[in-house]
C-alpha cells in the first residue's frame, strides 16, 4: 500500500454502519462539508484515481492542498471509529472510564471517582486487562491517599500493592508464555522437546490466567506437530477450544483466537484425512457471530466464514465430490457480491480459481471458462502472481478441450508474455509452453505422441520437474493421463 493510498484504503475497510456513524459525527459541524464530499467521492472509486478526484473538485479551495485534506480527512475518521467503537472494545471503554475518573479527580468529585474506578477493576480483573488494572490500581492508592492520612488506611493500600505485584506476576507468567511461543522454532532446531524440557510447560497449573493457559494449549499444539505427535496435537486443541467455549466473553472480545483453534483443528484433520469429521468444524466457525452477537458483516466475521467455505471447495476436490463442489459454489458467490467492498482481492482470485477448476474437474469446460474470464476481470495485479500463472495453464487447457484451436495459439503467446514479465520461467513452464504450441499447429492424429511425450518428459524423469504445490492446484499429470487414455479410445 502507497502512502497515496492509504486514505482509499480506509474507507474501503468501513462497515455500512461506521460510514453512517461518520457521516453523523461530522455533520454537525459545517467546516467539516468539504471533508464529507471528499469521503463521498473516493468512496464511489472502485481504484483509487487522484487525478479523477481533482478534477471532480476543480476549482475548490480545499482540493488546493489536497495531501493535507487526505490527512485530516484519514484523522477524522479514525476519531470517528473511536467513537463508534467505545462501546465495542473492552479496551476502549476502559480508556473512556480512566479519563473519566482523571476528570472527575481533579474536580474533587471523588465518590463520582470511586463508582467509575470500581467499575473499571469489574470489567479490566474479568476480561483480564492487567496493564489497565494497574492504572487502576494506581488511581485506587491514589483515592485511598487523597482521602485519608497514610496511617490510618496503611492496610488498604497494602491491600492494593498487593492486587499489583499480582497484575505483575500474571503480566510476567503470560509474557514468558509468548516468549516461548517466539522460540519454539529455534527450540525445534536444537532436537530439544520443547515441553519436555521447560517447567513452565509441564502443566496448566502454571498458566495463572486465561490467557496464559490459552498459550499454554498453544504450545503444546505446536510441539506435537513438530514431534509428529498428531493425536497429542489434537488434545491439545480440543482442550483451547473448549476451554474457549467456556468463556463466551473472551470469543466476543477476541472472536480471531478462537476461530484461528477451529481452523488449526481442521488442518489436522485435512492431514491425517479424517474428513467427515470437518463439516462440523466448519459449521462452528459459521455460526460465531450470530452465537456470539457479532455484526454478520463485520470484515473479520466475513472473512472468516469465506475461510470456512475455501476449506469446504478443497476437501470436495480432494475427495473428487465435484457435484457437491459446484452446488457450494451456489452459496459461496452470493456472499461475495454481497460483501464486494470488504472482501479483500485476494479473495475474489481464489474463489474464482476454485470455482474454474471445479468446473473443470466435472468437464464442464465452458463453465470453467467463464469462470476464469470472471477472474480476469478482477484488479487483482501484484497479488498471488501463482494462482494467475496457474490461472493461464487452465485457460490453455479448457482452449484445447473446447477444439478452440485458433485460440490456443494466440492464447500461448500471451501466457508466455505474462510469464517473461513476472520472472524466469521454470524448466517445465518452457516444456508446457512448446507443448501447447505445438498442439495448436499440429493434425489430431499427433495428439497422442504429443501427450505421451509430455507425460514421459515431466513425469517419467529423475528430475521431478513438476513441483508438488503446482500439481495441488492444477494437477497436470491427472489430466495428459486423462487424455491418454481419451485419446487412445477414440484410436
Amino acid at each position: 500500500m502507497t502512502k497515496q493510498h492509504r486514505l482509499f484504503e480506509l474507507i474501503r475497510s468501513l462497515t455500512k454502519a461506521e460510514k453512517r456513524h461518520f457521516k453523523l459525527y461530522v455533520a454537525g459541524n459545517g467546516k467539516h462539508s468539504n471533508y464529507l464530499q471528499l469521503f463521498d467521492a473516493i468512496d464511489k472509486q472502485a481504484r483509487y484515481d487522484e487525478q479523477l478526484i481533482k478534477a471532480q473538485f476543480k476549482g475548490q479551495v480545499f482540493i488546493r492542498q489536497i495531501h493535507g485534506t487526505k490527512n485530516y480527512l484519514y484523522q477524522l475518521i479514525l476519531k470517528s471509529l473511536g467513537n463508534f467503537h467505545n462501546k465495542t472494545s473492552i479496551d476502549a471503554t476502559l480508556r473512556e472510564l480512566l479519563q473519566a475518573v482523571e476528570i472527575l479527580f481533579r474536580k474533587e468529585l471523588l465518590d463520582h471517582c470511586e463508582i467509575k474506578l470500581n467499575k473499571a477493576e469489574k470489567l479490566a480483573q474479568q476480561y483480564e486487562k492487567h496493564t489497565s488494572l494497574l492504572e487502576i490500581l494506581a488511581w485506587k492508592r491514589k483515592l485511598l491517599l487523597s482521602r485519608h492520612a497514610a496511617a490510618e488506611i496503611k492496610p488498604n493500600v497494602e491491600a492494593v500493592l498487593e492486587q499489583e505485584r499480582q497484575s505483575i506476576k500474571k503480566i510476567d507468567t503470560v509474557n514468558q508464555y509468548w516468549s516461548r511461543i517466539i522460540n519454539i522454532f529455534q527450540r525445534h532446531s536444537g532436537n530439544c522437546d520443547a515441553v519436555k524440557n521447560d517447567p513452565l510447560l509441564s502443566s496448566i497449573e502454571y498458566a495463572n490466567t486465561l490467557q496464559a493457559k490459552i498459550l499454554f494449549y498453544h504450545i503444546r499444539y505446536s510441539d506435537s506437530l513438530f514431534n509428529q505427535n498428531t493425536q497429542r496435537a489434537e488434545d491439545a486443541i480440543t482442550q483451547l477450544i473448549n476451554l474457549l467455549e467456556q468463556h463466551p466473553e473472551r470469543i466476543r472480545e477476541d472472536p480471531m483466537t478462537y476461530i484461528t483453534a477451529i481452523n488449526n483443528h481442521i488442518s489436522l484433520l485435512l492431514h491425517n484425512k479424517q474428513l467427515a469429521r470437518i463439516p462440523k468444524l466448519l459449521d462452528k466457525i459459521r455460526t460465531i457471530p450470530k452465537q456470539y452477537k457479532l455484526d454478520e458483516k463485520h470484515p473479520l466475521a466475513v472473512r472468516s466464514v469465506l475461510r470456512t467455505y475455501n476449506v469446504e471447495l478443497e476437501m470436495y476436490r480432494d475427495t473428487r465430490q465435484f457435484a457437491a463442489g459446484i452446488a457450494l459454489i451456489k452459496n459461496i458467490n452470493p456472499l461475495l457480491e454481497k460483501h464486494h467492498a470488504i472482501v479483500p482481492r485476494e479473495y475474489f482470485l481464489l474463489f474464482n480459481y476454485q470455482f474454474a477448476y471445479m468446473h473443470f474437474l466435472q468437464r464442464d469446460y465452458p463453465q470453467s471458462l467463464y469462470w476464469l474470464n470472471t477472474l480476469a476481470k478482477h484488479n487483482v495485479h501484484g497479488i498471488r502472481e501463482d494462482i494467475l500463472t496457474f490461472a493461464r495453464w487452465l485457460t490453455l487447457i479448457n482452449h484445447f478441450e473446447l477444439n478452440h484451436i485458433d485460440v490456443l495459439k494466440y492464447a500461448v503467446d500471451t501466457t508466455r508474455h505474462f510469464l517473461n514479465k513476472k520472472r524466469e520461467l521454470f524448466e517445465y513452464e518452457k516444456i508446457l509452453l512448446t507443448f501447447f504450441s505445438q498442439l495448436s499447429v499440429s493434425p489430431d492424429n499427433r495428439y497422442p505422441l504429443l501427450f505421451k511425450a509430455l507425460y514421459t518428459t515431466l513425469f517419467e524423469s529423475d528430475s521431478n520437474l513438476v513441483p508438488a504445490n503446482v500439481l495441488d492446484y492444477l494437477n497436470l499429470k491427472h489430466w495428459i493421463n486423462y487424455k491418454l487414455s481419451e485419446l487412445n479410445q477414440q484410436q
